[in-house]
């Protein structure tokens, strides 16, 4: 018999609002040329599965593991597809966060930062604002969720002055050659 009376609890869910640095990881999926994305068996949707590592702050070192929309199965009235355009929205705002761009930059060096192969997520580090993701159907407990980066607009993007964009350290001539251009 195991006493587990003495173990440390689970951890508690980071507080709604919470900004740190992160690392974001890539995590393999199951569909794709190079397995970067999961697919969805039961709706067909595709997402990128993400694991953010906090590197500031009293949560630093904790995880976030995330998919990220790519593609939906369902579109709005408009036919747009809501979940997809939601997931590439993060995507910018963590490539702003990380390479310091203005969101309402529009000159040329910044478009042109903006195009990204994404293995250049990986390990790429920004600033997030974390949430708190609640399960409607209450079958499953409550979890944290990056909502958002912080970019330079934003008043506390200049508290965290460590921030650079690292290159991905998947080779370049390696079959990740996923483009978004934003």
């Amino acid at each position: 018999m195991i006493d587990l009376n003495n173990a440390e609890p689970a951890f508690a869910l980071i507080p709604a609002g919470t900004i740190a640095e992160a690392i974001v990881s890539l995590q393999p999926g199951n569909h794709g040329e190079n397995k970067l994305f999961t697919k969805s068996e039961k709706t067909g949707s595709i997402g990128l599965k993400v694991c953010f590592t906090l590197t500031s702050g009293s949560y630093a070192k904790r995880k976030i593991f995330q998919l990220i929309g790519f593609q939906g199965s369902k579109k709005d009235e408009t036919g747009k597809d809501t979940w997809g355009a939601m997931g590439q929205t993060l995507i910018r705002s963590l490539v702003e966060s990380a390479k310091g761009i203005y969101p309402s930059d529009k000159s040329v060096e910044s478009i042109e930062k903006r195009k990204i192969k994404l293995t250049e997520l990986h390990n790429m580090k920004c600033i997030v604002k974390i949430g708190i993701e609640t399960d409607k159907s209450g079958k499953h407990p409550d979890k944290n969720k990056i909502f958002t980066a912080i970019t330079p607009d934003h008043s506390d993007y200049s508290k965290f002055k460590t921030v650079t964009s690292t290159r991905s350290n998947i080779e370049e001539d390696s079959d990740f050659n996923d483009e978004i251009p934003f």
